[in-house]
């Protein structure tokens, strides 16, 4: 039996100041560590996408004003964020940036949100489900795929002008025994593409045939919540407990790694096939430089109330490029990470 210990309620950090620090991680790398964006007081976010250094977004929902549609863009870094508020009804759930223009968001009721100007405008896209979608994921700027609920897979051939549902698409009221949630999906090419999956167990989904049928590569005991692949070969996927699997040989075979804390893990991002980022409950920020091999945490302080206090707020999302990486927690403070 696992056993999850739970931290007791802390008030979320809608004041936190700007915190620069340089650490030493581990003997393999120091970690740069600077806060890009405060908390929040009354939106909550579920996703984050960076197009490269300057270009980066997050979706979200506006908490006290019926759960609307929200997303915060960055043109400059991180220096300034935009809002785009009630966009549409319902929680936003992930989104993808191809480049510095082209962007998706996904959510709640089927929606999909698009982007053709880096995040200053948003035209609503027809996704032909009402199932909650909680990623999308974007190969050229004609073909990407959204998943969701009920193993849900909808597919565009150009660029989200029509979307097809390629499985599941049903509505059930309840989730019952053998329906599947897809959370997070990643595709090497037209045909190729994996989703990490959440049940009564957990399992990542392998198609050939651009998501029209699934195969479980990987079986796990406990649900998995997110995907990311570096190359065709290498690999990983995260869940609960601090659960990590490693793939190098594409997808056949899944290998357990040891990750530092049994808190759930939600965002994985791979930036080589060495170099990677996961985050999850409580703060948890990790990294490794070796393949899986080793996995160090990162402690990072935010201003409370004038003083310095740990990060414990869930880290949803990460994006890593190069030696960098921008982790976001539920209320949309941003954490800029270097390899140096």
């Amino acid at each position: 039996m696992k056993i999850r210990m739970t931290l007791g309620w802390m008030a979320r950090a809608g004041i936190a100041t700007t915190l620069v620090a340089t650490m030493t991680a581990s003997a393999i790398a120091q970690i740069g560590v600077k806060e890009l964006r405060k908390a929040d007081a009354d939106l909550n976010y579920a996703g984050i996408a960076f197009a490269n250094d300057q270009v980066g977004a997050l979706f979200g929902e506006q908490i006290f004003e019926d759960r609307k549609a929200t997303i915060a863009v960055t043109a400059d870094g991180g220096k300034t964020w935009s809002m785009s508020k009630g966009l549409a009804p319902g929680r936003l759930y992930g989104g993808f940036f191809l480049n510095a223009q082209l962007g998706w968001a996904v959510g709640e009721q089927g929606a999909v949100l698009a982007t053709k100007d880096g995040g200053k405008s948003w035209e609503i896209q027809t996704s032909k489900v009402q199932n909650v979608l909680y990623d999308v994921y974007f190969i050229d700027p004609q073909h990407g795929w959204a998943v969701g609920d009920n193993a849900t897979v909808v597919e565009t051939t150009n660029g989200g002008r029509t979307w097809n549902v390629r499985s599941g698409g049903v509505v059930t009221v309840e989730v019952g025994e053998g329906d599947v949630r897809l959370m997070s999906c990643y595709f090497l090419n037209a045909q190729v593409g994996f989703a990490a999956g959440a049940s009564t167990t957990g399992s990542v989904m392998k198609t050939t045939d651009g998501g029209k049928t699934w195969t479980a590569v990987l079986k796990s005991e406990d649900n998995l919540h997110a995907i990311s692949f570096a190359d065709p070969m290498n690999g990983y996927a995260v869940g609960k407990f601090g659960i990590v699997y490693n793939t190098t040989d594409g997808g056949k075979t899944w290998t357990q790694q040891s990750f530092p804390t049994e808190e759930d893990l939600w965002a994985i991002s791979a930036a080589s096939p060495t170099t990677a980022w996961a985050t999850g409950y409580y703060g948890i920020i990790g990294y490794t430089t070796d393949g899986g091999k080793n996995w160090k945490l990162v402690s990072v302080n935010v201003d409370m109330f004038g003083k310095q206090k740990p990060l414990v707020q869930r880290v949803k999302g990460v994006v890593a490029k190069g030696n960098k990486a921008w982790a976001m927690d539920d209320f949309g403070r941003v954490i800029y990470l270097a390899l140096q």
